[in-house]
C-alpha cells in the first residue's frame, strides 16, 4: 500500500500552518522592593520580591 499521496498532503497541509514569523520570546523580570523596576517588554513576567515584614 502506497501512502506516498497521503504524506504529500499531510506536507502541504503542515507547510500551510507552520509559524512563519518568529515566536514571541519570554522574559521574567525579578527586583527587589526598593530597587528600581526594569522597563517593561512584551511577553514579560514582572514580579517584585517584597520585603520581610517583622511579626508583631
Amino acid at each position: 500500500m502506497d501512502n506516498s499521496r497521503e504524506i504529500a498532503s499531510f506536507r502541504r497541509r503542515a507547510n500551510k500552518v507552520a509559524v512563519i514569523n518568529q515566536p514571541p520570546q519570554f522574559e521574567v523580570a525579578v527586583w527587589g522592593e526598593g530597587d528600581t523596576p526594569p522597563e517593561e517588554k512584551p511577553w514579560q513576567l514582572r514580579i517584585m520580591v517584597e520585603a520581610k515584614k517583622d511579626a508583631p
